[in-house]
């Protein structure tokens, strides 16, 4: 998983598994600013997770982000949400 920021303050996580063969980008591809890139086939992604490039037809799987009461930001692996769902972390 990948927790990530998209402007100040608005916080998301996607997984570096690739929706192609399901290889770990973060072990076998790239993962940096300009995104995510699939060693095993050559699949490409944006930082948020679309695909820019095949064999991969689908985006990468985002996941919930919860910010506890003590500020404490939570990557909750078991529930899928929508790419566009971002945390506000008060700044």
């Amino acid at each position: 998983l990948i927790p990530a920021e998209q402007a100040l303050q608005h916080h998301y996580a996607l997984t570096t598994i690739c929706t192609h063969e399901k290889c770990n980008i973060a072990k076998t591809g790239t993962v940096d600013s300009s995104g995510l890139a699939c060693s095993c086939h050559g699949s490409r992604f944006t930082v948020t997770g679309a695909v820019t490039s095949g064999p991969a037809s689908s985006p990468l799987k985002h996941y919930k982000v919860d910010l506890g009461a003590d500020g404490a930001i939570t990557i909750n692996a078991d529930s899928v949400v929508d790419a566009n769902a971002r945390t506000t972390v008060p700044g």
